[in-house]
């Protein structure tokens, strides 16, 4: 019975699963892309209706604070109303000799200082209720004349607020401000940069009184004309099947409506999934070609390998492996089997069978012997590997972690303060390793208390407790500090970070612990309490550990001890 092909039975499947998985892939960074423009749209949307709700509710403030300013005494308000009653003549003599208010109450100025202060302002409008006439001013006539109604602008936002008598807080009439579009279309597209924006303002009653549409194709304002007769719900309602929608109402009742089209939409995310599926194909074909091509040339030299062993195991016992046509791992195996039976050859002139039994006694007694060298062995091979790949981060964090093994497993009950804070630098190294911007330290040991001999991992369980409980992986600016220094005659050991810190109650009562003489009877703290009774029984009644609470908030812990200056430790 002839057996199947294993390498063709691998590439078939090993295909399938890559073409699988690329697809999976493509599919989930389609509905990636599908989720992050449906996402934008509407931020697009809810951004631009904020800002032009912004913008007017700003704008209605603004026109609060003109009417207040004119209508705040009741010189003002009869100088309103002179100038609706006499001519530009009069009314200016009128102004200029008014004895009511020694206030100079010209309305025309006051109409031009509102253009001076805010160049958006397109008009101005004043209606009285006792008069038939209506004060009209524009950007051509600041001053103002008389018109006998309030004119239509199409291109503009146009604002109202009701004039009341301060004296008797009745309606006089009516302010009239409108707003040039020109900001209103810089907010559009400052958001609808990649998708056009349609903007519609409507009054409380839901009467339309500015319409801006970035994309001239865009039909919603149709829609929105043929359902506001049943209400803005009912409208909106209806523009939420083929839009993107906001809708904000104002405290003076104006509504904004931002629309973005799903079509644009869909026809911007079109183009990214076109690329994308392409890209995919071609993915899928190049691999395969290339798996093809690779399979099909290892498939061949494994054949020539069978071919050469399924010879010796029929007898030919001198039949060798052609090294010439292999590569890599294949030349290794090609070469090692060439070599086996050359030995095999070399066995069976000698005596075969005590070879072979001591060969494999050797072999048991060597699998015995795996130590921790091994492993040490191990590192730094891959350490080299990585060297030789140019992954140099890589190679520093296996030397490392390497190196901080070897430290554990050594039997040594102390050591010098410059090989602890050595090892602790490593263990900082290996954490600032797996959250690159996240954390930075320093490292600083004064030469003259390197030697200095104390227990060994002293200083570790202080950092250790930094990681678990201080820092904010949150933040990007995490630090912490180590210094080692000689003081008088005390040999200074500071721990220092910038983390979240300890609440002041508990810190005191920590700190009090510390004082007792057992303080590892309480069950909290153990890693600090820890490193504070084996200090005390190295160094004796000498020994102090202070903590506090620094400069940034978070935590310091000093450890002084006695130096001994004859021998240069304590």
């Amino acid at each position: 019975m002839k057996k199947k092909n294993v390498f063709m039975y691998l590439l078939k499947w090993y295909a399938v699963i890559l073409i699988v998985g690329i697809t999976i892939f493509g599919a989930f960074v389609s509905y990636f892309i599908y989720e992050r423009d449906q996402k934008n749209a509407q931020t697009a949307a809810n951004q631009s209706a904020g800002h032009v709700a912004d913008i007017i509710s700003g704008k209605n403030s603004k026109l609060e604070l003109i009417t207040r300013d004119l209508l705040s005494n009741q010189a003002k308000v009869d100088s309103m109303h002179r100038f609706f009653e006499m001519n530009s003549e009069d009314y200016l003599n009128y102004s200029l000799h008014a004895e009511t208010s020694t206030e100079y109450n010209y309305l025309p100025l006051r109409l031009r200082e509102i253009y001076y202060g805010d160049e958006t302002v397109q008009s101005i409008a004043i209606s009285l209720v006792d008069e038939k006439q209506v004060l009209y001013s524009d950007l051509a006539n600041k001053n103002g004349y008389l018109v006998d109604a309030v004119p239509q602008e199409e291109n503009g936002v146009r604002l109202q607020k009701n004039l009341l008598n301060p004296a008797t807080l009745e309606k006089m009439g009516d302010f009239y401000l409108t707003l040039r579009s020109k900001e209103f279309k810089e907010t559009l597209s400052t958001y609808g940069e990649d998708l056009p924006v349609s903007l519609y303002i409507l009054t409380e009653q839901g009467n339309l009184v500015f319409d801006y549409q970035m994309d001239s194709k865009d039909k919603s304002k149709e829609v929105l004309e043929a359902e506001l007769p049943k209400g803005t719900s009912k409208a909106l309602e209806t523009l939420h099947k083929d839009y993107f929608v906001k809708h904000v109402t104002l405290a003076n009742g104006y509504q904004v409506v931002t629309l973005i089209s799903k079509h644009n939409v869909w026809f911007s995310m079109e183009n990214s999934l076109i690329f994308l599926w392409v890209g995919v194909i071609l993915l899928d074909s190049l691999l395969i070609w290339a798996l093809y091509k690779i399979f099909s040339k290892y498939n061949r030299q494994v054949k020539g390998i069978l071919y050469s062993v399924e010879d010796v195991s029929n007898g030919k016992l001198h039949a060798r492996i052609d090294e010439s046509s292999k590569e890599g791992e294949l030349y290794a195996i090609s070469h090692g089997v060439n070599a086996m039976l050359d030995s095999i050859n070399q066995y069976i002139k000698d005596i075969y069978e005590l070879e072979i039994a001591q060969k494999d006694a050797n072999m048991r007694a060597l699998q015995s012997q795996i130590n921790p060298h091994f492993l040490y062995n191990t590192l730094e091979y891959i350490r080299m590997y990585a060297v030789s790949l140019e992954a140099d981060e890589l190679a520093d964090v296996v030397y490392a972690f390497a190196a901080l093994l070897r430290n554990n497993i050594s039997q040594e009950k102390t050591t010098t303060v410059a090989a602890e804070l050595d090892f602790c630098e490593k263990y900082f190294y290996l954490y600032q390793m797996r959250y690159p911007d996240r954390l930075a330290y320093s490292f600083l040991v004064a030469d003259e208390v390197k030697n200095v001999q104390i227990p060994k991992f002293i200083i570790q369980p202080l950092l250790e407790n930094y990681f678990v409980h201080g820092v904010d992986y949150t933040r990007i600016d995490n630090a912490g500090s180590l210094k080692a220094y000689l003081e008088k005659d005390e040999v200074v050991i500071v721990v220092k970070d910038n983390g979240m810190g300890m609440p002041v109650d508990k810190m005191a009562e920590l700190q009090e612990e510390l004082l007792k003489d057992n303080s590892l009877i309480e069950g909290k703290s153990i890693g600090i309490k820890n490193v504070n009774e084996r200090m005390r029984g190295f160094f004796g009644s000498r020994y102090h550990m202070n903590m506090m609470q620094n400069e940034t908030g978070g935590v310091t812990i000093e450890i002084r001890f006695p130096f001994n200056k004859q021998r240069g430790e304590f």
